[in-house]
Parts: C-alpha cells; sequence; structure tokens
C-alpha cells in the first residue's frame, strides 16, 4: 500500500469527494469510505473484464429470454391450439436451440477467470462448476433433441431416462450459475443488490422442485400402468409443470438483469470519476 498522499486526481467513488493529500489508508472524510477501496473499485470498473462480463450478460438475458418466449409459445401452441403446423413447430424448436446456444455462451463468458483482479475473487471451482454446467446442459439439450427425441431412437429410451437426461442437467445449470452470479454481485463494484439474488434463487430451487415432482408423479402413474385421464390431477400436474418451469427461468432471467445493472454500476463509477474531476478541477 502507498504511503505517499494520493494525487488530486483520485476521487471517492462513494460520493466524489477529492481524495487529494490523504493516504491510502485513510477514508474519505465525507462518507467514510475507505481510500483503498475506491482506488480499487475504480481500477476494475473501467477494466476489460468489467466490460466483458457486462456483454456475457446481455447475451444470457437475450438467451434466457428466448428460452422463456419458446415455453410460453410451447403451451400456447400444445394446450390451446387444435390443428398441427410443422412451420410453426420448427419455428418454437429451432428458435429453442438457438436461445440455448445464445444463454450458454453469455455465462461461458460471465465464467471466464480474470487474473488481474485478485480481492473478492470467487473460489474458483464454484466458476469452474458454473462454467462447464453450463456446457454440460447445452450438450444434454442437443442430445435430448437430436438424438433421444429423434424417431429412431424415441420408442428404445425410457422415459425416465429421457427427462434425467433434460432435467439434471438443467437444474444444474440454474442453480450453478444462479450461485455464481452471487459471487460477481460480490467481486463487481456499484450498488449491492445481493440480497435480490436470496429470493431469485429459491424462487428457481422450488420452481426445479415443482417440476421434478409433477413429472415423477405423472411418470409413475404411467409405469404403474394407470392410464392417462382428463382427470383435474392430471390437469393440475401438467400445468403445474408449466408454471414452475416458467418460474425458475423468469427468477434466472432476473439474477442476469440484476447482474447487468450491477455492472452497468460498475461502469458508472468509472464516469462518476471523469465527472468528479471536471467538477473539483
Amino acid at each position: 500500500m502507498m504511503t505517499e498522499p494520493l494525487s488530486p486526481n483520485n476521487y471517492c467513488a462513494g460520493c466524489g469527494y477529492c481524495l487529494g493529500g490523504l493516504l491510502e489508508s485513510a477514508s474519505c472524510p465525507e462518507c467514510n469510505k475507505p481510500c483503498a477501496e475506491s482506488i480499487a473499485e475504480a481500477e476494475v470498473a473501467g477494466s476489460k473484464h468489467v466490460r466483458r462480463l457486462r456483454l456475457g450478460a446481455v447475451l444470457a438475458i437475450i438467451g434466457t429470454a428466448g428460452i422463456l418466449s419458446h415455453a410460453v409459445g410451447s403451451v400456447v401452441y400444445f394446450e390451446l391450439i387444435d390443428s398441427f403446423s410443422y412451420a410453426l413447430y420448427s419455428l418454437l424448436e429451432w428458435g429453442l436451440h438457438l436461445s440455448v446456444a445464445v444463454s450458454v455462451s453469455g455465462w461461458f463468458i460471465l465464467t471466464r477467470l480474470n487474473r488481474n483482479i485478485t480481492h473478492d475473487r470467487p473460489p474458483n471451482g464454484l466458476r469452474r462448476f458454473a462454467r462447464w454446467s453450463s456446457v454440460a446442459m447445452l450438450a444434454a439439450h442437443l442430445a435430448f433433441y437430436f438424438v433421444i427425441q429423434s424417431w429412431w431412437a424415441y420408442a428404445a429410451v425410457d422415459e425416465l431416462i429421457r427427462w434425467c437426461v433434460f432435467m439434471l442437467p438443467l437444474a444444474v445449470y440454474l442453480l450453478a450459475t444462479a450461485v455464481y452470479a452471487r459471487t460477481l454481485f460480490a467481486q463487481i463494484p456499484g450498488t449491492d443488490r445481493r440480497s435480490h439474488f436470496r429470493l431469485y434463487f429459491w424462487i428457481i430451487a422450488v420452481g426445479i422442485s415443482l417440476v421434478g415432482a409433477s413429472w415423477a408423479i405423472q411418470l409413475w402413474k404411467m409405469n404403474a400402468g394407470v392410464p392417462p385421464d382428463p382427470s383435474v390431477t392430471q390437469i393440475v400436474l401438467r400445468w403445474t409443470s408449466y408454471t414452475a418451469y416458467l418460474m425458475a427461468y423468469a427468477a434466472h432471467l432476473l439474477i442476469t438483469v440484476t447482474l447487468l445493472r450491477t455492472l452497468r454500476c460498475a461502469g458508472g463509477i468509472a464516469r462518476q470519476w471523469h465527472a468528479a474531476t471536471i467538477d473539483h478541477g
């Protein structure tokens, strides 16, 4: 840490007060924010790493929004429209594939290691787990739609295996990336929105649990030889699964949007320093 006084070009990241003449170990006289934190935050805020994270967050938001749109469109198409349209079905399916690829690309960028930032760095094991869980989800998605769901393999694969291949990587991806986003909030300077994470995370966890439970009951009824019926129970199970799936992805989208807002606040710190330089110059 520097023992010499700071130059007049250094300003508090909290209030814009000129820190010139103070030691780096001191605190801002106006808001009591440590000078060392202001210097570190300004360095992080203007770094290429933060700009890259913003790109990743934007891609993740676009991809997740596309997945949500596909889910809503599928519910409308399969539940409310009687006639079959191959063109509309193909549009929904290929839109989903593209959205998943864009979303995973965004999280692949968000989980990239930045060796220049050492303070409050997320655990490397968690970063790697979130990074490769997104890749595994993409691989499982492609395997589910292009192999397991294909006409030549569909009848040969048990229903339980089909949904394990679909649901387990999806659940791990949603939870792992959500936990990693929580660690990024601590790494990136800006407005502290970490409290939002708790609500979103539990919505994702509950949503995944409801989807798994509803499908487990439906699979049990199928394997037990219970014929499908339009009973209230069957309708409730099906719509519970739809709603929980949408709920989990909506919460994941809100986490990514909150992360992007935090990253934009980090970029605002650099602009705040520039404005403070003009005001106090």
